[in-house]
C-alpha cells in the first residue's frame, strides 16, 4: 500500500502565471494566481486516486489518476474521469493511470456525454485538473504537460521508480 505523506501542488507556468516583458530594471517574478482550492478537497482527490491505484494486483504498478473540474460551481469540484494503471492488464506498457486517464477523458468528451469536437475536447484540458497518487515518470509528466491541465498535483515519490530507473523529477520554482 502506497501512503501518502504529503501533497504536492504543481501548477503549471503557461495557465497559473501572467509574466511581464520589460526592458528596464530586471523584471518582477511572475506574478501567480493564489490556490482557493482548500486542502481537505486535494486530499479527498489524492485519496481517490490512490483508492484506484489499490485495485491493481502488483504493489510496483499501484498508479491511479483522477481528473476533476474545479471551475464549476461545485466547490468539492467535479469529477470528469478515471485511470488506473492498466499495462499489465492490456499488455500496453504505455497504459500507466495517467495516460489512461487522458485518453478516457479524451474518449468521453468526443462521444455523445459532451458531443465536443477534437479540437474543443483538446482545449477542454487547460481547465481541468489532475490528481494522481505519486509522482509521474517522465513519459506521464510529458503527457501531462502536453494535455495542457490547469493544475498537476501528486501524492508522493514512488519508492520503486528509482529501481526501475526513471529517477526522480525534481521541480524548482
Amino acid at each position: 500500500m502506497l501512503l501518502l505523506p504529503s501533497i504536492l501542488l504543481l501548477v503549471s507556468t503557461a495557465t497559473a502565471c501572467t509574466h511581464s516583458v520589460s526592458t528596464s530594471p530586471p523584471p518582477s517574478p511572475p506574478k501567480c494566481h493564489h490556490n482557493t482550492i482548500p486542502l481537505s478537497v486535494r486530499e479527498h482527490w489524492i485519496h481517490q486516486a490512490n483508492a484506484l491505484a489499490l485495485t491493481h494486483p502488483c504493489p510496483f504498478a499501484a498508479f491511479g489518476t483522477v481528473i476533476v473540474n474545479h471551475t464549476s460551481d461545485n466547490p468539492q469540484g467535479t469529477l470528469i474521469c478515471t485511470g488506473a494503471n492498466q499495462s499489465s492488464r492490456m499488455g500496453n506498457p504505455t497504459l500507466h493511470g495517467e495516460i489512461t486517464a487522458i485518453n478516457n477523458c479524451s474518449s468521453l468528451f468526443v462521444s455523445c456525454a459532451y458531443n465536443m469536437t477534437p479540437a474543443e475536447s483538446l482545449a477542454a484540458f487547460k481547465h481541468l485538473t489532475i490528481y494522481t497518487n505519486a509522482e509521474s515518470c517522465p513519459m506521464c509528466a510529458a503527457a501531462v504537460r502536453w494535455a495542457g491541465f490547469r493544475e498537476y498535483i501528486y501524492g508522493g515519490f514512488h519508492p520503486g521508480a528509482d529501481g526501475a530507473g526513471m529517477g526522480a523529477v525534481e521541480y524548482r520554482e
